[in-house]
């Protein structure tokens, strides 16, 4: 449960991050986070002022939509970005010149991850979902994020419960996790059950409207035996090639961020101003009204420990490359190599 991480959303949602006076003596870094996890660290490092003393002008852009956020990397209006790993494998199959240089955030025993649903859907098992889907009904779908880190876990997890992983239609995808997760809040009848990361389970399962009859959040399944997938830095290869003391940097304040942030108190993170996240995230709930936001729940939200950013292990790109293949979303393969870089961490 991370209240961070619904702050990062707001964050990056609500306007492009600037730098002040200084930007034109500072070395400049465009990127664009998705509100995931493995972002906080960037965009509170930023407001920090890390990144600027390390003499980096880092632009942060906020794209909520996945596609809109590759658009951006292909046409070199950015230089980087926060992804997860399938989607940094696609893009380089799909002809983006592009390098992991780090990975952003690893989830411990891949805690922070669930398969929901609420209570007045009548769903209460993965079984009931696939059920009704055979039955006919194509409301009863799992939704989520397309072609992603979640897409590859959610089969994972279905393949071990004994389920056909490759049938596309017990899925309904998404390309906006914003998106998906409002849609869940507020309309479960069309989005009955949906796999998310945090910090959209904590939002859901403590923010959602107490008045709202039978919206109590069921966690169906959790991924906790499911093997973690990082999300990871990548840049394109022409910049890392003309700007690696641009890249030394970065990473050098990347890890101040995270050491910072796992030494940070809740109160000093609630600064942030928890009102803003909720009225831009969530349109609707009243973050002064403590009907809607009971203050007792954010007593008990937690921040994840973030481990030192390291290289993404070959077994888990191997993985994902046979996922995809396996799968028909990929026909060639793309190497360890090929797509990571050790100039920047070990």
């Amino acid at each position: 449960m991370k209240l961070f991480g619904v702050m990062l959303l707001s964050l990056l949602l609500i306007y492009p991050i600037g730098v002040a006076a200084e930007a034109e003596e500072k070395l400049q870094l465009r990127m664009t986070l998705p509100p995931i996890m493995g972002s906080l660290p960037l965009v509170l490092g930023h407001e920090w002022g890390i990144f600027h003393d390390h003499g980096l002008d880092l632009q942060l852009k906020g794209l909520a939509d996945r596609e809109g956020r590759i658009a951006a990397l292909r046409a070199g209006r950015i230089d980087g970005m926060v992804t997860d790993l399938t989607t940094a494998i696609l893009a380089a199959l799909d002809g983006i010149d592009i390098v992991i240089t780090s990975t952003a955030f690893l989830s411990q025993n891949g805690a922070g991850l669930a398969l929901l649903t609420q209570y007045r859907t009548g769903i209460t098992s993965i079984e009931d979902i696939l059920g009704d889907f055979a039955a006919g009904d194509e409301r009863a779908r799992i939704h989520l994020s397309h072609l992603s880190n979640l897409h590859f876990q959610t089969d994972r997890l279905l393949s071990q419960l004994g389920f056909d992983v490759y049938n596309a239609a017990n899925y309904q995808f998404w390309t906006d996790m914003v998106a998906l997760a409002r849609s869940f809040a507020f309309m479960p009848r069309w989005v009955p059950a949906v796999v998310l990361p945090e910090p959209y389970i904590s939002f859901l399962v403590h923010f959602i409207p107490l008045g709202i009859r039978g919206a109590e959040i069921i966690v169906l399944a959790d991924f906790l035996d499911i093997e973690p997938v990082p999300s990871v830095i990548i840049f394109r290869r022409e910049f890392v090639r003309q700007n690696n003391e641009v890249l030394r940097r970065f990473h050098a304040a990347h890890q101040q961020a995270i050491t910072r942030l796992n030494a940070t108190s809740i109160g000093e993170l609630l600064d942030l101003g928890v009102d803003v996240v909720v009225e831009m995230f969530f349109p609707g709930l009243d973050p002064g009204d403590p009907r809607e936001i009971p203050p007792e729940v954010i007593v008990q939200l937690t921040i994840p420990y973030f481990v030192a950013p390291t290289l993404p292990a070959p077994a888990s790109l191997a993985a994902v490359m046979d996922w995809l293949i396996r799968a028909g979303h990929a026909r060639e393969r793309i190497t360890y190599d090929e797509i990571i870089t050790d100039l920047f961490v070990r």
